[in-house]
């Protein structure tokens, strides 16, 4: 699962950690479980 715009990849997601996703990035707040990748400066870090 990649959220978008921010460009954070996510593995291993399950419909509950997804709606979590959701309210998390609602409040404007990092989600960080299941976090494989992020999206920085042009490249990708873990």
């Amino acid at each position: 699962m990649i959220a978008y715009p921010r460009g954070d990849w996510y593995g291993n997601m399950t419909p509950q950690l997804a709606k979590k996703l959701v309210q998390t990035e609602a409040k404007n707040d990092r989600f960080t479980n299941n976090l494989l990748y992020q999206y920085k400066d042009g490249r990708f870090t873990n």
